[in-house]
C-alpha cells in the first residue's frame, strides 16, 4: 500500500502564500535578479551606440547578428541593456532613500513621540512646514541646487520623505510609551536609551516597515521624474526617466523607446504596491486587500 509523503516546511509555506502576493513577489525578485545580473544577461553597455542599428523595432536583428529584444533607440543603443541598467539605478536609489530617510524619520519620530513637549513641537512643526510644499516640487528645487548625480538624488528624496516615516513612528511611540512595562522600567531606573531600544523600538518597526514598502514604489517614480527633467541621474548613465525623455520625439515612429521603460517601471511599481498592501493587511487584519 502506497504511503502519502508529508509536505515539507517549504511546501507548507508556499501553500499559505496567496497567489496575489506570490506573483508580485516573484516579479519583484525577477527585477532584482535581472538588475544585479544585467551585464551577464545583456553584455552590451547601456551607453554603447551604433548608428547602423538606430531605431530598430523590438525583435530586430542587429548588425552583429544578435537580437534586439526590446529594439534600439535613436542612436542605436540597445533598449534591453538600458532597461536593465535603469532598473539597477531605480532599485539602488529607492533602497538607499528608504534606508536614509527611514533612519532619519525613525530617530526624529522616537524623540518626538517619547519625549514630547518642546521636542515634539519643534520636530512636528518642521514636518508641517515641509509638507506644506508639494514633495515633487521640493525635490526639483533641491536637485536643481545639488546638481544631477545618484548620490544627490538619494539625498534629495531622503530629505523630502523623512517626515512620512517620522509621523508613523511618533504615533506608534505615543502608544508604546503608555504601556505598563515602560512605566515599570522607569521605576526600576532603566536608562532612557535602553527603554527606547527594548520597549519602544520593537513596537514601531512593524508600521515603519509597512510605510517603507509603500514608499519604494513612490521613490522609483520620483527618481524617474527627476531624471526625466534632467535633474536626477546624469545623462551619461542609463535611467528609466532619461530613456523615456529621449523617446518623446519618436512616439510616432519609434514608440518602443518610451513605452518599454515606461511599462517596465509601471509593472515594478504595481507589484511593489501590491506587496505593500499585503504587508499592511498582515499587520492590520481589519484592512481589506
Amino acid at each position: 500500500m502506497a504511503t502519502l509523503s508529508r509536505p515539507t516546511g517549504m511546501q507548507l509555506t508556499l501553500r499559505r502564500v496567496p497567489l496575489r502576493v506570490a506573483l508580485p513577489g516573484a516579479v519583484v525578485a525577477l527585477y532584482v535578479i535581472a538588475a544585479t545580473l544585467g551585464p551577464i544577461v545583456r553584455p552590451y553597455e547601456a551607453s554603447q551606440t551604433n548608428v547602423v542599428d538606430r531605431l530598430l523595432p523590438p525583435g530586430a536583428t542587429l548588425a552583429n547578428g544578435s537580437t534586439a529584444w526590446f529594439g534600439t533607440d535613436q542612436v542605436g543603443r540597445d533598449l534591453l541593456a538600458q532597461v536593465l541598467a535603469g532598473a539597477r539605478v531605480s532599485l539602488v536609489v529607492a533602497a538607499a532613500t528608504i534606508v536614509l530617510g527611514g533612519a532619519l524619520g525613525l530617530l526624529l519620530g522616537l524623540l518626538s513621540g517619547y519625549f514630547g513637549r518642546w521636542i515634539d513641537s519643534i520636530i512636528m512643526r518642521l514636518g508641517d512646514i515641509q509638507l506644506a510644499f508639494p514633495s515633487i516640487l521640493l525635490a526639483i528645487l533641491i536637485a536643481g541646487v545639488l546638481g544631477p548625480s545618484v548620490v544627490n538624488v538619494i539625498l534629495t528624496l531622503a530629505i523630502t520623505r523623512w517626515v512620512i516615516f517620522a509621523r508613523v513612528v511618533r504615533a506608534s511611540a505615543l502608544v508604546a510609551k503608555r504601556r505598563e512595562s515602560v512605566d515599570g522600567a522607569k521605576v526600576l531606573g532603566v536608562s532612557t536609551g535602553r527603554i527606547l531600544w527594548r520597549y519602544i523600538l520593537p513596537d514601531v518597526l512593524g508600521p515603519l516597515l509597512v510605510v517603507a514598502t509603500v514608499q519604494v514604489g513612490l521613490m522609483i517614480i520620483a527618481e524617474a521624474s527627476l531624471s526625466f527633467l534632467g535633474l536626477g541621474v546624469p545623462t551619461s548613465q542609463a535611467s528609466w526617466g532619461s530613456t523615456i525623455a529621449a523617446g518623446r520625439d519618436y512616439l510616432d515612429t519609434a514608440w518602443w523607446i518610451a513605452a518599454v521603460p515606461g511599462l517596465a517601471m509601471a509593472l515594478l511599481v504595481v507589484c511593489v504596491g501590491v506587496l505593500g498592501d499585503a504587508l499592511r493587511h498582515r499587520t492590520d487584519p481589519t484592512v481589506d486587500l
